[in-house]
């Protein structure tokens, strides 16, 4: 009855000195590597992650498999943790379709469409917000919409 079913990607980016906005919006996504962890974007990510639970309780962490994600791409579960370090929240299953990767310096918000569902993800008040990535260097503010 709903047909197909697609998303609305949207990609927030931390500012980066010595590049223009332009390029950094229209730069492709580094692939993943397996880096040390920054303890200051560690904890950015995590205030980032519970503010969004607070603000949607529906939104849980995804838990990645790391010993599974070791074998398949043989590294080992060291550098599994290292490489997968963003935090990933999914909403309830069947839910208003929305997950958000928080990255180090940069952030991932997909919303499906298509999705049966009392309060639609784009156009609900209660858990819509107006994302904007912050020249201040924060990473991301959250602003209750109107």
């Amino acid at each position: 009855m709903f047909g197909r079913k697609m998303s609305y990607d949207f990609r927030l980016c931390l500012p980066r000195p010595g590049r223009s906005a332009a390029e950094i919006a229209t730069a492709d996504a580094e692939e993943t590597g397996i880096t040390e962890p920054v303890p200051a974007n560690e904890e950015r990510k995590r205030r980032v992650a519970q503010a969004l639970i607070i603000r949607n309780p529906a939104f849980r962490p995804f838990a990645f498999g790391f010993e599974e994600i070791a074998r398949f791409e043989k590294i080992s579960l060291e550098e599994a943790r290292k490489k997968y370090r963003h935090i990933e929240l999914n909403g309830a299953e069947g839910g208003n379709g929305v997950q958000i990767m928080l990255f180090d310096d940069e952030a991932a918000v997909t919303f499906l469409t298509g999705i049966r569902t009392p309060r639609r993800a784009v156009s609900s008040r209660r858990s819509g917000a107006i994302w904007k990535s912050s020249a201040r260097g924060r990473f991301l503010h959250l602003r209750p919409a109107n």
